[in-house]
């Protein structure tokens, strides 16, 4: 298969809590910053790559569910594979549907 008609697939998410706890400074200064409190928010993000360097993205508020997979799959993926390209990618496997 050649190389140029792979597509890579990943998902992963962030959330606003993830901010550290802890910093430094330069010499005996002390290190501020601020984070939103009780205030926690999910962001995933979900895209596709090819060695060639494009990429098809789409971002979503909270988590992925089976129905946001299929949308981003048929709306965005799908509309950019050229003929013969063949894709591969992990099911994941917290996302269970009828295919």
């Amino acid at each position: 298969m050649p190389k140029g008609k792979l597509v890579f697939l990943d998902e992963s998410g962030v959330k606003t809590n993830m901010t550290r706890r802890y910093g430094r400074a330069v010499g005996k200064k002390r290190a501020y910053d601020s984070a939103p409190v009780n205030y926690e928010k999910s962001t995933t993000i979900i895209s596709s790559i090819r060695l060639d360097g494009d990429t098809v993205y789409k971002t979503i508020s909270g988590g992925m569910k089976g129905e946001d997979f299929k949308a981003y799959v048929s709306e965005c993926l799908i509309p950019t594979l050229k003929k013969a390209i063949l894709s591969s990618w992990t099911i994941f496997p917290l996302i269970k549907f009828p295919v």
